[in-house]
């Protein structure tokens, strides 16, 4: 672990970090998805029959995270007995979606303050290791005709990945004694509001596209940033390690519908 005569210049600089995002997303938090739009498939070749349609593409900036890796497994049973047993013992867990299903818990931005929680956990004889993920490892892809992909669905997930991106300079570790977190305890709520506010802006979509094939995904996502923010507010009144953890289970949760829905448009 890291010396506490550390800590000041740490919270400084995680402080700094915070408050620019916040700077950034208040300017210019409504043309995120426009900013980091690019025309993509210019030199595609033209068909005898009909032309390859342009794409456009939602690039938006690429951060890591860390979770402790439990278990990976070819079988959804076997992991979700995992993730259950898990559970049972305050440890809440996420399955991923698709095979091979990974068994995952917490979710933070250091490695080194993780080591403690992947040492406590051990299935089926083997030790739990801790997962280096990537946010945004593809970008958003639609149709150049598309205006509601564009000037609606792009911002949105534009929304997605900063608040996923703030939630990370939250969440150094996962104990409710982590000196850092408790500095910073006032703006989980802070970022609870938000999401609330995106969970509502992202049904609104989903309603106004309910033939489309995205108004599903739309849905889902809405109701990840929602429960999110649920679990944040609980911490205002109950600042415990489970409930540090469940809210960083629902992080990852959006995070893991938020990778499929971008990974579908490829």
């Amino acid at each position: 672990m890291r010396s506490r005569r550390r800590i000041p210049n740490r919270i400084f600089s995680i402080a700094l970090v915070f408050f620019t995002v916040l700077l950034v997303s208040v300017c210019f938090g409504q043309v995120l998805g426009n900013f980091y739009l690019a025309n993509i498939g210019k030199d595609a070749p033209l068909s005898a029959v009909e032309s390859v349609q342009k794409k456009k593409a939602l690039r938006l900036t690429k951060f890591d995270y860390y979770c402790v890796l439990a278990g990976t497994y070819t079988e959804q049973e076997q992991a979700l007995a995992v993730g259950t047993s898990l559970a049972e013992k305050g440890l809440p867990a996420v399955i991923s979606g698709v095979s091979p299903y990974t068994v995952l818990v917490g979710f933070a931005n250091d490695e080194e303050n993780l080591s403690p929680l992947a040492a406590s956990i051990q299935v089926d004889g083997k030790k739990a290791v801790i997962q280096k993920g990537e946010v945004n490892a593809v970008s958003y892809k639609f149709d150049a005709a598309d205006s509601f992909a564009g000037e609606e669905v792009a911002p949105f997930l534009g929304s997605i990945s900063l608040y996923l991106n703030k939630g990370l300079l939250l969440y150094t570790g996962y104990s409710a004694k982590d000196e850092t977190m408790q500095q910073f305890k006032p703006k989980f709520a802070v970022l609870a509001t938000q999401l609330q506010d995106l969970a509502k802006k992202g049904t609104n979509l989903a309603a106004q596209k309910q033939a489309a094939p995205c108004a599903e995904a739309l849905s889902i996502l809405a109701l990840r940033c929602s429960r999110w923010a649920e679990s944040l507010q609980q911490l205002e009144n109950q600042w415990q390690d489970l409930n540090i953890l469940i809210s960083q289970q629902q992080a990852l949760a959006l995070l893991e519908d938020y990778s499929r829905f971008l990974a579908n448009t490829n």
